[in-house]
């Protein structure tokens, strides 16, 4: 997590020694739970190591996964966390993770006596903003084959541990037809 906000070039020796001092390791074990579905969201994590699903389910009970974590990635149930309303969220381990935790409380007192967290605050906003907006773009505008191959691209290894139902439903598509863009990718 150090390193992800060392990235940004803003924070001071003094101010990631700080951050240091309030992470929390977390272990969370396959098919377990990071958060639920009418629960707030009050942290935000760092995927150290293993693979967590977003979903939602609908009204018939299916479940629509719309976000996949893999190790180095920061993730929050961002409305929730913004708004302190209960999320409509589940975050589902499909792998063991090992998480570092960043409270709000904590992050929100940063942004009270700290520009450069607030700048900070504001380009993480700003990163889940182009994210949401390319995935939007790219449901309506990639076929499944194009989608299908960036993920193969961005995460080769990772993809492997990902259940077929759960890619199938994030790609936008049937396990049949992901099955099918399986075997074109490995010929």
């Amino acid at each position: 997590m150090k390193q992800f906000f060392e990235s940004f070039q803003l924070l001071s020796p003094s101010e990631l020694d700080e951050l240091v001092r309030h992470i929390q390791k977390r272990i969370i074990k396959k098919d377990e739970f990071l958060i639920k579905e009418g629960k707030i969201c009050e942290e935000m994590m760092f995927v150290k190591s293993g693979i967590f699903r977003a979903f939602y389910s609908t009204e018939k009970g299916e479940e629509i996964t719309y976000c996949l974590a893999f190790p180095g990635m920061v993730v929050t149930a961002l409305s929730s966390f913004i708004s302190g309303q209960p999320t409509q969220e589940n975050f589902q381990a499909i792998t063991d993770i090992e998480l570092e935790v960043l409270p709000k409380s904590v992050m929100e007192k940063w942004y009270d006596t700290s520009a450069n967290w607030l700048k900070v605050n504001k380009l993480l906003m700003e990163e889940e903003y182009m994210k949401l907006e390319k995935r939007a773009i790219s449901l309506q505008k990639e076929g499944a084959k194009q989608r299908y191959e960036a993920m193969m691209l961005a995460y080769p290894k990772e993809i492997n541990y990902v259940p077929l139902l759960f890619l199938a439903s994030y790609l936008g598509v049937t396990p049949r037809h992901l099955s099918r863009l399986r075997k074109e990718f490995a010929h």
